[in-house]
């Protein structure tokens, strides 16, 4: 029921195009930063302050505080960075989880398969660069504070999903001697937490079905002719502009048909999908492999492509405004080499996890 629930809400609009979904991801937007900056909050309050949501305490009730504080069982003093545990909580590298990060992090930078519409509504184009270059840096720094803090707080007691390591969470917090209000301050800002991964999902899904319903309607353009075939012709009047003007709206709408049929191809099997996959982790797997191949082979595939188009123009490639000190053809063969090698490592891991 949830994913039909899910479904009635995000395919609706993963039906609009992306200036059309403009209040809905302002919205989402305020959101996401308020529960990532609550989250941040939490583990560096818990850090230095709360004991008893830390993992110290979880592991200090498992094994008894006795057996890891001393005979006294004395509470251990600030901060409270979690222990390390072999195999589960390290803090050098560790190979073993790099499949699950990577294809995390992947996905959560995913982008590029957007661009042309994001960029759309854009009158000044040179602005391109700055504006994906900040906002890469903003997602990037937001995702690597929080996993680290987040991390070093819960340690192994880390959930698949961080939100749900934030229910009930006090904030160092005494519920004898705080005041209410921060109390309820407390409970409002861990139930706008848990309902963050839902409410950004809501957000998401819509802007890639939308975008993957409007590539693959770019690339069937047959269908257009094909929907013109079936519509009713319109009764023009009388003269040669009412006929050319009827042809145009019959144009207009099987164009509009063919890409809300396209976009419901797009959203409609995950969303059948979800039904049976209930795994995150291995839903960030799968997404990370196919995420590898439209966030680097195809950008880097594309770049030498352009350059080789410019070249026979008698053009360079610093002759677009989209360029810049990154278009260099050195960069499109180190991604390569990256992705074939991070591909390798996470299709070994993915299988010893399926094997599991």
């Amino acid at each position: 029921w949830l994913s039909v629930l899910f479904g009635i809400l995000v395919v609706p609009l993963s039906c609009m195009d992306l200036d059309e979904q403009f209040f809905v991801q302002a919205i989402c937007a305020f959101v996401r930063f308020l529960s990532i900056g609550l989250m941040v909050m939490g583990s560096v309050v818990g850090i230095l302050f709360d004991f008893k949501d830390s993992q110290q305490f979880s592991e200090g009730i498992a094994h008894n505080f006795s057996t890891l504080h001393g005979d006294t069982g004395a509470l251990p003093s600030p901060p409270y960075f979690a222990p390390p545990i072999k195999d589960m909580m390290s803090y050098t590298s560790d190979m073993n989880g790099f499949a699950i990060m990577f294809s995390t992090a992947v996905f959560s930078q995913l982008f590029q398969h957007s661009v042309p519409g994001l960029i759309r509504p854009l009158s000044d184009k040179k602005k391109v660069k700055t504006i994906f270059g900040s906002a890469i840096f903003t997602t990037f720094s937001m995702y690597l504070i929080l996993g680290s803090a987040a991390a070093a707080y819960f340690g192994s007691q880390t959930k698949q999903s961080i939100n749900l390591n934030f229910a009930n969470f006090k904030y160092g917090l005494n519920e004898e001697t705080s005041s209410p209000i921060l109390l309820i301050l407390c409970k409002i800002s861990s139930s706008i937490i848990l309902f963050f991964p839902a409410l950004d999902t809501i957000s998401v899904f819509p802007l890639i079905a939308s975008t993957l319903g409007s590539n693959l309607f770019a690339s069937k353009v047959g269908a257009v002719d094909l929907i013109l075939k079936f519509m009713i012709p319109e009764s023009p009047c009388c003269g040669n502009n009412e006929i050319k003007l009827s042809k145009k709206r019959r144009g207009e709408r099987a164009t509009k048909i063919a890409i809300i049929f396209w976009r419901l191809v797009a959203s409609i099997p995950p969303i059948i999908g979800s039904i049976w996959v209930k795994d995150l982790s291995l839903s960030f797997l799968f997404s990370g492999i196919s995420g590898i191949y439209i966030a680097f082979f195809i950008p880097a595939l594309l770049q030498r492509s352009s350059t080789i188009e410019l070249e026979k123009k008698n053009c360079t490639i610093s002759d677009t405004v989209y360029s810049g000190w990154h278009s260099n053809s050195i960069f499109p063969q180190g991604i390569l080499m990256f992705a074939a090698v991070s591909l390798c490592i996470m299709l070994l891991q993915l299988s010893s996890k399926l094997s599991a």
